[in-house]
């Protein structure tokens, strides 16, 4: 029954912040900042601004593109469903070269990324929050830059 009512609260926070984010707003009025506000420093550290838009893992898997999204994360249904959107083929080669040379599509996987996993999936997050002011998403939820309290709660304003 537990695990029940936690997934439901974790689902319904889920649903809180991918679809309302651009009108949230923290319960002591600060904003939360949104992938527009911190995807210039994901490039900047991840991929020096696309100079280096390939890396390859020890694991086997690639890091790709501007925002480096890491091939494994291909096989997420979310994210498949943005590529196959794109009309790229399901092989892995495809998919990579596809996120490498397209920086639109890259964009719209590390923004979906970014409000279904967190800033802390990637990292290089704590040299983008030397460059951020505000609340951000993380894999745990909403936490503030410069607060060592707990995750905070959201409200919602339409």
């Amino acid at each position: 029954m537990r695990t029940i009512y936690r997934f439901s609260v974790i689902l319904l926070l889920c649903i809180i912040i991918t679809s309302n984010v651009q009108n949230a707003e923290i319960t002591n009025k600060h904003t939360l900042l949104g992938f527009d506000d911190i995807k210039i420093y994901i490039a900047k550290y991840e991929s020096s601004n696309g100079k280096f838009k390939i890396h390859r893992n020890t694991n086997g898997s690639v890091d790709c593109g501007i925002y480096q999204i890491n091939s494994s994360n291909f096989r997420i249904k979310y994210i498949d469903s943005i590529i196959t959107s794109y009309g790229i083929p399901k092989d892995m080669q495809s998919r990579i070269n596809a996120v490498i040379h397209n920086d639109v599509l890259c964009e719209d996987i590390a923004r979906e990324f970014y409000y279904r996993e967190g800033l802390d999936k990637w990292c290089v997050y704590h040299k983008v929050l030397k460059h951020i002011d505000g609340f951000y998403i993380t894999s745990k939820g909403i936490k503030h830059t410069n607060r060592k309290d707990d995750y905070v709660t959201i409200r919602n304003y339409k």
